[in-house]
């Protein structure tokens, strides 16, 4: 997949908790907030899938 830049205002306790993950997960800031940002997109691909918004296949391509 193709990354690109872009701005974005992250709350505070969204930075607290990548702060928490950066020490307990041994990972940079900006990769615990990608990883959260993939788990949120993920989760919503699924429940888009339960809905019947979109295909099992669909789903796996965006997953």
């Amino acid at each position: 997949m193709e990354a690109v830049s872009y701005p974005i205002r992250i709350l505070k306790n969204v930075i607290e908790l990548a702060n928490l993950r950066t020490k307990e997960e041994h990972v940079d800031k900006s990769t615990a907030i990608r990883q959260f940002l993939y788990m949120g997109a993920r989760d919503y691909v699924l429940k888009m899938y339960q809905k019947g918004r979109i295909s099992l296949s669909r789903a796996a391509e965006k997953k």
